[in-house]
């Protein structure tokens, strides 16, 4: 199996799996880097959000029922600033630049562009903080769904559901390096 761990071209699509590992990882890189160079030669098509071929709430609810954590669904950091009734805004506005505050929200990247989406024909999926661009709030190259991975077991289940369900899989975590291999 193959795990696509960055889409050199366009980031990352809104319908990837999302791991966030809350452990070290050092005995793992190796791996990961060398599945990371293989997808990307490999350059093979995934299932994604909205196709016949996605998973079901009930595989969903499979999955959620053999990880430790409840699932998530990582929303873009700049959500809260479309809703007028969130009070949230001056929170993400004030975290916005914040590297820690950032590496805090399932749905952020250490860098902000990595979080938009550029669709083959040009068409741009992206949340702006900047709410008077006139654009809507869209998910961008923030993944649907992820697993809170806390122990081995959760990242092998949520691996072993990918593979079986042709899914992309991205890991976010910290403390690894700045380059896009392990952004979301």
């Amino acid at each position: 199996m193959t795990i696509n761990v960055h889409n050199w071209v366009n980031h990352y699509s809104p319908n990837d799996l999302y791991c966030v590992f809350m452990f070290p990882l050092t005995p793992l890189l190796p791996l990961i880097v060398a599945l990371s160079i293989t997808s990307v030669l490999s350059n093979n098509c995934r299932c994604t959000f909205g196709s016949p071929c996605w998973p079901s709430d009930s595989d969903f609810e499979t999955l959620a029922s053999q990880v430790s954590q409840p699932l998530i669904h990582p929303a873009p950091p700049a959500t809260p600033c479309y809703s007028p009734a969130s009070q949230n805004c001056s929170v993400v506005k004030a975290g916005w630049y914040n590297g820690l505050w950032r590496s805090n929200q399932p749905g952020a990247s250490e860098f902000t562009n990595r979080e938009t989406y550029t669709s083959s024909n040009g068409t741009i999926q992206a949340c702006y903080l900047n709410t008077t661009l006139g654009v809507p709030c869209r998910q961008g190259s923030v993944p649907v769904i992820g697993v809170d991975a806390r122990t081995p077991k959760d990242i092998q289940k949520a691996v072993k559901f990918a593979g079986m369900h042709d899914l992309r899989l991205v890991i976010k975590n910290t403390g690894w390096v700045t380059m896009t291999f392990s952004s979301s």
